[in-house]
């Protein structure tokens, strides 16, 4: 079934952590801060590491306050999506081999193409090609997931995190088809929080991804 959420209750682990909190911390941390802010800004980083792994989702909540607390209007679930694709260190993987690069690069391509959805979910025309666009970027993040799985099967780490891999890719297929659910049913009833929250969905497994390919990375 698709993710239908009635109100912003609805969180995407991890997500706000990795696309809004975190940059701000480390981009707080890079601009010169005093060397004892400094601590305390990787202070604050770890502990958000560890509240969002003991309480998935806690840093979407957080941030919700926030937003409310200044009198934002703006819905939580578009504000993930629309920062959600920006570059993230977290997500870069280290091997060079073009396989990999290439893997990394379709799914940055992906979040991309479902960070456009904001703008252009109110033009039919535009929305519509978007989701071809989509549907194209899925099949070629899964080709090239598919491509480095085959091509360096009995290799290091690619062998040892097998199972975690497949894992994962079979999580991004399910949620790749409650999103294209989501759509369906948007036609229907025209709730575009519960298409923001389903790619917000398909953002946060297409991170996961990337997170085990990085970590395949490190032979």
């Amino acid at each position: 079934m698709a993710q239908t959420p009635s109100d912003e209750s609805n969180t995407v682990p991890n997500l706000a952590l990795h696309s809004i909190i975190k940059p701000a911390l480390k981009a707080l941390d890079n601009e010169g801060a005093r060397k004892d802010l400094k601590s305390s800004i990787q202070n604050l980083i770890k502990a958000f590491d560890v509240a969002e792994e003991s309480i998935p989702g806690i840093s979407q909540e957080i941030l919700a306050g926030i937003l409310r607390a200044d009198g934002c209007s703006m819905n939580i679930n578009e504000v993930l999506l629309r920062c959600s694709y920006a570059d993230n260190e977290d997500f870069q993987i280290e091997r060079q081999e073009p396989e990999f690069k290439k893997l990394e690069h379709k799914a940055n391509e992906l979040k991309a193409i479902l960070g456009k959805i904001p703008e252009e979910i109110q033009d039919r025309s535009k929305f519509l090609q978007t989701i071809k666009d989509i549907a194209s970027a899925i099949k070629e993040l899964l080709d090239s997931v598919n491509h480095v799985l085959k091509t360096y099967q009995d290799q290091g780490r690619v062998k040892e995190y097998r199972k975690t891999l497949e894992q994962n890719k079979r999580e991004f297929v399910k949620y790749s088809k409650s999103f294209s659910d989501t759509l369906k049913q948007y036609f229907k009833d025209v709730k575009q929080d519960s298409v923001f929250l389903s790619a917000n969905s398909l953002i946060n497994q297409t991170n996961n991804i990337l997170i085990v390919f990085r970590m395949v990375g490190r032979d």
